[in-house]
């Protein structure tokens, strides 16, 4: 067993992009991370863990992080807009199925017209 296990808690990383990012989907990426959150709460009781991306741009890297939902997403970094960016998200958190973690994150991505990377492979974190 490993650590995750023994606390109760699961992982989820998808990477893949979206084209021709603007600053209203740059809001839009950043409320799919509250989104994960707000549904891990209304899921487990509480919100544990933390829910971040990374975009990136020939024109700069930002990341998003969430790990408390009163203060919200903090934002780091800065990409020229509008730019086709590559993003990569992830999710630990505690208490909730790895499964439905995957569908929910899966799921507010298509708000955004992600593109899952050519093999369409999640990243395993379990």
């Amino acid at each position: 067993m490993n650590s995750a296990e023994e606390a109760g808690g699961t992982a989820f990383g998808i990477s893949g992009s979206v084209q021709r990012m603007d600053a209203s989907v740059l809001e839009q990426l950043a409320e799919i991370l509250t989104e994960i959150g707000e549904w891990v709460r209304k899921s487990s009781g509480t919100f544990l863990g933390h829910v971040k991306m990374a975009i990136s741009s020939a024109n700069g890297d930002m990341t998003l992080n969430l790990t408390d939902l009163k203060r919200g997403v903090d934002h780091h970094g800065a990409i020229a807009l509008p730019a086709d960016v590559k993003v990569r998200l992830m999710a630990a958190v505690l208490d909730v199925s790895h499964d439905e973690l995957a569908v929910t994150a899966q799921n507010a991505l298509k708000k955004v017209n992600f593109k899952a990377d050519k093999k369409g492979k999640i990243i395993e974190l379990r």
